[in-house]
């Protein structure tokens, strides 16, 4: 959602959204008036409101502390009751981000046993201004606007292109959220068929989903990394464990039953329970004593790339882990080795790209290859950033790998296309065999592996993809239903602009078209919640 914000904002936006406690709102609006696209005085309203329900909280932040690590469990569960009682309140989402920025924000290693009880109101409106806070900073990017009345304070899309990026945003999710839940899936199932164990196809499998990269493609060097090695170990762990939670339907195990079932070493079991106790409660995938082990593998799925960077970190290998199957391993070889195999090899070619120092004058530009498709004579100079670490699911992620990986992307692509444009890039071209490409038959694509920005497009028209979407789409959209086959558009499809792409696969493909209805509701959801003494109206935002 701040991919076309100014640079400028990014820095005090991601202040907000990081130290919401110490942020002062007005004072800082004030301050930035000059570099927000829209500045009003309802937005000063708000601001003045912010600070001072910031001040009336931070006096209780102990208590909400102390609630959060005795009494209240992170994660919600959605039984019936907490369904029909959230209805007037705000909506379950909405809570559990906020419950997990909270724990996150107190740094909480540790939780409570109990539900959220939804009645208790002064916790609820610590989990309100937080809410506020992400709402704030929208404002300040320019991508919603507010107005504010007596008792009321409504908050909607700014304008007709942040409508857009709200639709992409929310199409990407589902496509997220499929994609886990059918990841989710299959481990269960593969943990069931293989009964615990794990083979090289499971491993496969999982990287693949996670990290993007096949761990049999991974060099014997990467493989023999001591954080590669224990992430092998913990999956091992996690599949039996999984494996026998199901076989025996319990929600437990103790470690000598772990170790009596399976081929498991007492001491790599009780490392991995010590080194999850040192992660934040909503990082932790295996928890409890050694004689009642639970795990979560929703979070396993969702946190493995967080837990994998701070392993190597605990290893003192992340350059290593960085040449060797990170970064520099994805950018130069992963991604361009996929594009040169059979499975594309029919449509698509991929040439060498083009680096700064080819071109003879200052530049900055960097392409990491070029691929042309055959079929529709279109060429995609593509640039690829990839992070390990992974990304928080809260605006806050989103907003710090803007300020760095993809603002370096962006602005090398856009020196390329610069160049482009004036024929300095010609003569570089037609020596990796390219003779025909212009700027109307070519698009620039920043690839990725960040769901929350994954469909996205700038303004000046660069696209960005995440690598596993990008290159099912090269595939016209291919997807692959368990048990009931693959399915893809009939028609290719160009890929210079995400929303168009969106729409062709909402109203053109079997399989995605039926998201259709449900990404659409989105414009009508209303969504209300109590802040200060206001009613607080959230109109077609999807948050």
């Amino acid at each position: 959602m701040y991919l076309n914000t100014s640079y400028n904002l990014l820095t005090p936006i991601y202040s907000l959204l990081t130290k919401p406690f110490d942020f002062f709102a007005l004072k800082s609006l004030k301050i930035l008036k000059n570099n927000m696209k829209y500045y009003y005085s309802d937005l000063e309203i708000v601001a003045n409101i912010y600070d001072e329900e910031k001040d009336r909280l931070k006096a209780k932040l102990g208590n909400f502390c102390y609630k959060s690590e005795s009494y209240y469990k992170c994660q919600l569960l959605l039984d019936n009751t907490l369904v029909e009682s959230s209805k007037n309140l705000l909506d379950l989402h909405s809570i559990q981000v906020q419950m997990e920025r909270l724990y996150d924000y107190f740094g909480l290693k540790r939780e409570g046993g109990s539900v959220l009880d939804l009645n208790d109101l002064e916790y609820i409106s610590v989990l309100n201004f937080l809410r506020i806070n992400e709402l704030l900073s929208l404002c300040i990017a320019g991508k919603i606007k507010v107005r504010v009345f007596n008792k009321k304070i409504i908050f909607s899309p700014a304008d007709s292109f942040s409508k857009k990026e709200f639709y992409a945003t929310w199409f990407s999710r589902y496509i997220e959220a499929s994609s886990n839940l059918s990841t989710i899936k299959h481990i269960l199932e593969l943990s069931t068929l293989l009964k615990g164990k794990v083979n090289d196809d499971v491993l496969d499998f999982i990287f693949d989903k996670v990290f993007s990269i096949k761990f049999s493609e991974i060099p014997i060097a990467g493989r023999n990394l001591g954080c590669v090695r224990l992430l092998v170990l913990s999956i091992e762990i996690i599949f039996s464990i999984q494996y026998y939670l199901i076989a025996n339907k319990t929600s437990y195990i103790s470690i000598d039953e772990l170790l009596d079932k399976f081929n498991l070493k007492k001491e790599d079991v009780v490392l991995l329970l010590e080194l999850q106790k040192k992660q934040l409660v909503s990082e932790q995938f295996l928890f409890g004593k050694e004689s009642e082990l639970r795990i979560n593998v929703t979070t396993f799925i969702k946190c493995i790339r967080t837990f994998f960077h701070k392993l190597s970190e605990e290893f003192k290998e992340v350059d290593k882990r960085e040449y060797l199957l990170g970064g520099i391993f994805f950018e130069e070889n992963s991604i361009k080795n996929r594009m040169s195999s059979l499975d594309y090899q029919h449509r698509y070619v991929v040439f060498n790209g083009i680096n700064r120092g080819d071109i003879k004058i200052k530049n900055e530009l960097d392409i990491e290859y070029i691929i042309y498709d055959k079929e529709e004579k279109r060429y995609y100079f593509i640039q690829s950033k990839y992070s390990i670490f992974g990304e928080r699911s809260y605006f806050e992620g989103e907003v710090k790998q803007i300020q760095s990986d993809i603002s370096k992307g962006l602005k090398q692509l856009r020196s390329a296309r610069d160049l482009f444009e004036q024929g300095r890039l010609d003569l570089h071209l037609n020596k990796v065999g390219i003779e025909n490409a212009t700027l109307d038959n070519s698009s620039f694509i920043l690839l990725h592996n960040i769901p929350q920005l994954d469909f996205q497009i700038t303004k000046d028209k660069i696209a960005l993809y995440d690598w596993n979407t990008f290159r099912n789409l090269l595939k016209n959209g291919e997807c692959i239903i368990e048990d009931d086959g693959v399915y893809s558009l009939d028609k290719n499809i160009m890929l210079g602009n995400p929303q168009v792409v969106i729409n062709k696969l909402l109203s053109e493909h079997k399989i995605y078209s039926l998201l259709k209805s449900r990404i659409d509701m989105n414009h009508k959801i209303v969504n209300r919640f109590t802040f200060y003494d206001k009613e607080i109206i959230v109109v077609g935002l999807g948050l």
